[in-house]
């Protein structure tokens, strides 16, 4: 979100100009003291530090510090997705046979279930996974 860290800079943006009498405002068809507004102005900035906007239908949004899930996900080597991968083909995914083209699918996969399920999303992958399989058998095992 794009905060000015000046009032005046946030007032013209928006506006154009500063207004001629400084003490007072025209918004919205009602008159605000130019005090009352910063301070509504300050209260919001303060409230929205370090927030960043993004549509939530598009992105999630990792924390600003590593959590021991998503350091094991990171730390995990390429080799530990050949099965997954093989099994993951066989239900029709298009993940190309390359270690890292298996890696980055896995781990794409285990950071957003992390960022939805937090630590319970290894358990999430594999009861998907198996529900997947069941079906592609039929439910038959």
């Amino acid at each position: 979100m794009n905060i000015e860290k000046d009032f005046d800079e946030f007032f013209t943006k928006r506006h154009g100009e500063l207004p001629a009498d400084t003490s007072s405002v025209e918004y919205a068809d009602k008159s605000y003291l130019k005090h009352e507004m910063k301070k509504a102005w300050e209260m919001a900035t303060d409230k929205l530090e370090g927030c960043v906007v993004v549509p939530e239908a598009e992105f999630v949004l990792l924390p600003k510090t590593i959590t021991p899930v998503i350091d094991e996900i990171l730390g995990m080597p390429c080799f530990k997705f050949i099965k997954a991968a093989q099994i993951y083909r066989q239900l029709g995914f298009d993940i190309p046979p390359k270690a890292e083209k298996e890696q980055s699918f896995f781990m794409f996969k285990f950071l957003h279930l992390a960022s939805v399920h937090g630590d319970k999303c290894f358990d999430v992958f594999e009861s998907e996974t198996k529900a997947m399989v069941e079906a592609a058998r039929g439910g038959n095992d």
